[in-house]
């Protein structure tokens, strides 16, 4: 019969001493009533050190030391019963000898990809084969390190036990929440990440897609070191300014855009009111109330709190994003009360905002309406060059003149996948490239096209009619002095159009 998942364990010191010291040489756990569970070893090494444990388990179950074989998969499912609520705080909460193997290699893990920048990590892991560990840093995904099968899933089980809320169901798509306190190399103290990580089991093989996000405590700046023009930054301030209605910040994924979001809730008054809905709260800020969503099978409590938000009655409401007709509802609802109401999308354009925005549910005729919608940001990160090791010429000449052409600038760089000791792979961070349509200002013609959805024509008139700059006019200056690599940068933002002149300074 098959030990149920329930399992308490022995609590025997000179058992327990003996498996936590040999876990990476074999994996067995003992029951209270003295059952070895065990996983068939892989050399004559583990064999004989399990046969050593088996000695020692039987030295204090005299009368029951019954052994029984059982997979990985079992093992790491017995394990995960053990050490279940073990942990309920986040890594680096509770001492480093309280935590599991498991927990070790998954908070060394997290502060290798915090020192090395990554916004993400990923563990691609197959079944009887191998799991890939891959970073992506500054946009670039970079495979690091390779794990046996076995420790992926463990570190998989860790990350959904440490949120302290649910479990890694490796059969079902799943998402949890937990925080690490991360001390890196020269800092004086530990800083602490908050981490998103979300699982999917693979189509017709027995594999898992694990994706963590890491949010850095430090990204959030003040606004007007993010990278904005002057302009853009007057546009900004004035969407602040508005007695009411939406504003939204757009990108794609990676783009920065909540960010910027959360830099300009911090830089405002504190005297105003301000709530935060996300799911979850990555960044919690003074003189702003957080509130996160939480989650339950096939159900959330958004509705109540949207319905409790009216009641509290805050000046300035942050709702991390629209994602669906049900949160762009409740973004209609408290703007139309009068409130101020910020949130992002993902749009690749300001254009195609509204145009997404209607999709969910949302009218033209209202979004054409300046009292409801005041503005929208859209923007993208693109590699920032290392000026150490950039390259001067593209190894196509032919494509190296087409590009000087194009921008008429003779100091044009371009990435060094080599990179150098002050770089990585030829990146040195990253530089916002951004477009800010600020409606107010623009007036009744923005607004009649918006009511017509013109949107093609809207952003002509943006760019000819109230002079704003594009992503790409912004972007193409920075390609002329050299910062930003043009090829990477027209994969992010797109295609520029040779019959434009790019460079402005001409």
């Amino acid at each position: 019969m098959k030990s149920k998942l329930n399992l308490t364990f022995a609590k025997i010191a000179a058992v327990e001493t003996m498996i936590d010291d040999n876990r990476s040489l074999y994996k067995a756990l003992v029951t209270d009533d003295g059952d070895l569970l065990y996983v068939r070893p892989t050399d004559d090494i583990a064999a004989r050190g399990l046969s050593q444990l088996a000695q020692v388990v039987k030295e204090h179950y005299p009368n029951c030391a019954p052994r029984r074989e059982i997979s990985a998969m079992e093992y790491n499912e017995h394990l995960q019963s053990k050490e279940r609520g073990k942990h309920k705080t986040a890594i680096g909460r509770i001492g480093k000898k309280q935590l599991g193997i498991a927990d070790q290699i998954l908070l060394e893990l997290i502060t290798r990809a915090a020192s090395m920048k990554a916004s993400d990590f990923f563990l691609d892991i197959w079944t009887e084969k191998q799991a890939f560990l891959r970073f992506k840093i500054y946009g670039f995904t970079h495979e690091i390190d390779t794990f046996d099968v076995d420790t992926a899933r463990r570190l998989a089980v860790a990350m959904w036990r440490l949120s302290g809320t649910t479990e890694w169901n490796p059969a079902e798509t799943c998402h949890c929440t937990f925080t690490a306190a991360v001390t890196l190399e020269g800092a004086a103290q530990s800083s602490e990440y908050r981490l998103r990580a979300a699982s999917m089991i693979e189509a017709g093989r027995p594999g898992y897609l694990i994706a963590c996000r890491l949010r850095d405590p430090g990204s959030v700046m003040p606004l007007d070191q993010a990278g904005y023009t002057a302009q853009q930054m007057q546009d900004i301030w004035m969407l602040n300014q508005a007695p009411g209605g939406l504003s939204v910040f757009s990108g794609p994924t990676d783009s920065g855009k909540s960010t910027s979001l959360t830099s300009m809730v911090a830089a405002m008054p504190t005297n105003m009111r301000k709530l935060e809905i996300a799911d979850p709260v990555e960044v919690y800020l003074d003189h702003c109330t957080h509130v996160q969503l939480k989650k339950e099978k096939n159900s959330d409590n958004f509705d109540q709190i949207m319905a409790t938000t009216v009641l509290v009655n805050p000046d300035f409401l942050l709702l991390q994003e629209i994602r669906d007709k049900r949160t762009a509802a409740a973004a209609i609802s408290m703007a139309q009360q009068g409130k101020q109401v910020h949130s992002t999308l993902h749009s690749t354009t300001c254009a195609g905002v509204p145009s997404r925005l209607h999709d969910l549910g949302i009218s033209l005729n209202l979004l054409g309406f300046k009292d409801f919608f005041c503005g929208m940001v859209s923007q993208n990160l693109v590699p920032l060059l290392c000026r150490d090791c950039a390259l001067t010429q593209h190894r196509d000449p032919a494509e190296h003149r087409r590009h000087q052409q194009l921008f008429e600038s003779s100091k044009l760089r371009y990435i060094n996948p080599q990179g150098c000791a002050h770089c990585t792979r030829g990146v040195k961070g990253q530089t916002l490239v951004a477009e800010v349509y600020p409606l107010l200002r623009a007036g009744d013609g923005a607004y009649s096209l918006i009511r017509q959805g013109a949107f093609a024509e809207l952003a002509e008139y943006m760019t000819l009619e109230v002079g704003v700059d594009s992503k790409h006019a912004m972007a193409a200056d920075k390609i002329v002095e050299g910062l930003i690599d043009p090829i990477i940068t027209a994969r992010r933002i797109g295609y520029f159009d040779p019959e434009k002149t790019w460079n402005r300074s001409v």
